[in-house]
């Protein structure tokens, strides 16, 4: 019933959000959005003594300093396209997010533990279970040290409004995702980019597990989507850059900045949907047919 099923959402989260592999991952994303704060914070601070030099002896300015492009929106981990820890972060933003729980179901499948739950709960209950909870270790792990980055940087590097004129200094132009709510409401641009994260990173995670259902390598199934998904950022972002005109690999798309070229919501929403349609059908062999 729906009393058991809470019960085994319960243990799953509970499973999944207190094994070591979660800390792991949460604390490799955290140091590289820690370096990141840093980084941005120093060279914020550099650029404001620079200042000084572009003032004349009653403090006003005789160069433009563009004050409006130090702001916290293109200084936070998913407005940064300059540092090595922003990049790194986002190459590896799919591994970490499976890292927490992506793994659990091939290791219960490999151990036996699977056929003992079988036979104690509903095979349904337990399955959508495991997907919920390898969703949330996913989104939680990568957007919280995100988020940590933002609200640091945000104590430091003041929220100015982002001046359209001044766009190549964010890398949100006319035409990229969302533009006109960066210019108009930036605190809102960052929830939706953390939102589209967390859905991403989420379903991510789910992908391992579905894998696992055709693969009987516990590394092929954490590993394989992700080498997957280098090959088709290395297609679309290196080899047809020039042909297609549009940003289409995630690992461009979940910064909120533009990386290539303008990303597309329809796009993004069509690999995300993707992603689900595989979820639902694998979940639905799972629960009608005796494939673990």
């Amino acid at each position: 019933g729906s009393k058991m099923s809470k019960r085994i959402v319960q243990i799953e989260c509970c499973k999944a959000f207190k094994n070591r592999w979660f800390f792991i991952s949460l604390i490799i994303s955290g140091v590289f959005a820690f370096c990141g704060a840093y980084i941005m914070i120093s060279n914020y601070f550099f650029r404001i003594d620079m200042w000084k030099l572009l003032m004349d002896e009653n403090g006003v300015f005789i160069k433009n300093p563009h004050v409006n492009a130090e702001t916290v929106f293109n200084s936070w981990i998913g407005g940064d396209v300059g540092t090595w820890s922003a990049s790194t972060f986002f190459f590896l933003f799919p591994m970490l997010a499976v890292v927490p729980y992506g793994w659990s179901l091939i290791s219960e499948l490999k151990s036996g533990y699977i056929k003992n739950i079988f036979t104690r709960m509903d095979r349904r209950d337990y399955l959508r279970a495991k997907y919920l909870a390898a969703f949330l270790a996913g989104g939680v792990s990568v957007v919280l040290p995100m988020l940590m980055n933002f609200l640091t940087v945000a104590c430091f590097i003041p929220m100015r409004m982002p001046e359209a004129s001044e766009d190549m200094y964010y890398g949100v132009f006319g035409g990229s995702l969302w533009a006109e709510i960066f210019y108009t409401c930036p605190i809102l641009y960052v929830l939706l980019y953390l939102v589209l994260d967390f859905v991403f990173a989420g379903l991510w995670a789910t992908v391992s597990l579905s894998v696992a259902y055709f693969v009987k390598n516990k590394a092929t199934a954490i590993f394989g989507p992700y080498l997957f998904l280098l090959f088709f950022h290395f297609v679309t972002s290196v080899l047809f850059v020039w042909d297609l005109r549009v940003d289409v690999t995630p690992i461009n798309f979940i910064r909120a900045t533009e990386i290539t070229y303008p990303s597309n919501i329809w796009i993004i929403l069509a690999e995300l949907a993707l992603l689900v349609v595989l979820d639902i059908f694998v979940l639905y062999r799972g629960e009608v047919k005796d494939v673990l």
